[in-house]
């Protein structure tokens, strides 16, 4: 698969002092939730991402010679319980989320060009492990080519043609010739 680094990021990759850095955008019904594997706010095209630390977890990201889905696993650890209902009461399944790695600069802890967009997928699934005060809130994330597996479900007649095109009379006359006889040639 081809790269896009830019020429600070590859630069940073082959440095001796590599400071990674991973940011994750998650888009909800409510708002966008924006995460970084740091501390405190950090600001980055154009927008504030709040800081996880060691809270925040990814699993592998799987790359394969064939064309096939693949997923992740999200977790954020420490949330408080009371937290909990709010998480269960947010729409979540086939939203979208983003992983992008990056590097800071080892003496300024600054940004070193643009992050790598490294997955886009669908959120699937949410599972909450729940502890006395805190909570851990796991979700899977599916690749977008878990479309190419879903079923098309199209008819071929006047209604579903004019689901998309409304005025469009294409498919007529289609449920009228479906049982008719048609003879070729001499008969």
């Amino acid at each position: 698969m081809a790269r896009n680094l830019t020429s600070g990021m590859e630069a940073a990759t082959t440095s001796q002092h590599l400071m990674p850095v991973l940011f994750v955008e998650a888009l909800f019904e409510t708002g966008t939730v924006r995460m970084w594997s740091g501390a405190g706010t950090f600001s980055w095209g154009g927008a504030d991402w709040i800081g996880a630390g060691n809270l925040l977890g990814l699993g592998a990201i799987t790359e394969t010679q064939e064309v096939r889905a693949t997923g992740l696993d999200l977790s954020l650890s420490g949330i408080p319980s009371d937290m909990i209902s709010l998480a269960l009461s947010e729409p979540y399944q086939g939203r979208e989320c983003r992983v992008f790695v990056g590097a800071l600069d080892t003496n300024a802890h600054t940004l070193i060009a643009d992050p790598y967009e490294a997955f886009r997928g669908y959120m699937d699934t949410m599972t909450m492990d729940e502890g006395a005060e805190t909570a851990t809130i796991s979700v899977a994330v599916e690749s977008r080519l878990i479309d190419l597996e879903r079923p098309r479900e199209r008819r071929y007649d006047v209604l579903d043609q004019q689901i998309l095109w409304p005025n469009d009379k294409f498919f007529e006359y289609v449920s009228s010739i479906q049982n008719i006889e048609v003879i070729w040639g001499q008969s």
